[in-house]
């Protein structure tokens, strides 16, 4: 397991590329006690070199943890394991969905995800917002989605506007507020309410440029 000084530098790094002696200065410990934990994470692949800052007499390496990874351990009847899944965009839109409070809405949410991916290169943010992403959603709620799109908004409210996921008899409707990116931007930024409310609820589940969290500093 990942505990103690190690999982304090992934901590670290989670909130960016770090060189060896910013992570001991945050952590207050020594430089060759740091290198240490530096090469056992990164023989086991949750760490790498990133790019190298210029140094007032040498460069310096940063450490990363790139795109990111899934640790995990489970224990079930007749099986228990600890595993390692680098954390591409599906991981993490599956962790996002998890993340979600209600996990009746799990199933609804991960069809809406997997019906998705024919046009996910035209897509740049995949939220949830409203009741389902606050946690409150009654039973029977509509899901309530934010895409943000590159092109052709009108095909996309075409399809995905009001759309019912799940399988025969197991079925949510889902409500998608579909916008050009940069529509969107401006919305918030001209103090639209709905984009404010959209903002102030949302809960990512696809957002591979890291377009969210800009809006929400935007709009704090």
């Amino acid at each position: 397991m990942i505990e103690g000084r190690q999982w304090e530098i992934i901590s670290i790094l989670a909130k960016g590329d770090k060189t060896p002696t910013e992570i001991a200065g945050i952590m207050k410990i020594s430089l060759p006690g740091l290198h240490r934990h530096l090469m056992e994470l990164e023989r086991a692949g949750m760490i790498k070199k990133g790019n190298s800052t210029k140094g007032k007499t040498r460069p310096y390496t940063t450490y990363t943890i790139g795109t990111g990874f899934l640790y995990f351990a489970k224990a079930m009847k007749g099986n228990a394991e600890q595993g390692f899944i680098e954390a591409d965009e599906n991981v993490k839109a599956q962790l996002s969905i998890w993340a979600i409070p209600q996990k009746e809405y799990h199933y609804y949410l991960e069809s809406f995800w997997w019906q998705m991916q024919e046009f996910i290169e035209d897509i740049d943010v995949i939220a949830i917002f409203g009741s389902v992403a606050k946690g409150n959603a009654r039973e029977g709620s509509d899901i309530d989605i934010l895409l943000l799109v590159k092109k052709e908004v009108k095909k996309f409210e075409n399809r995905f506007g009001t759309i019912a996921v799940g399988k025969k008899g197991k079925k949510a409707m889902v409500m998608a507020q579909v916008f050009e990116t940069n529509d969107f931007k401006n919305s918030l930024e001209e103090g639209s309410k709905f984009a404010e409310e959209v903002i102030k609820s949302h809960k990512g589940i696809y957002d591979p440029n890291e377009i969210l969290p800009g809006l929400t500093q935007s709009s704090a």
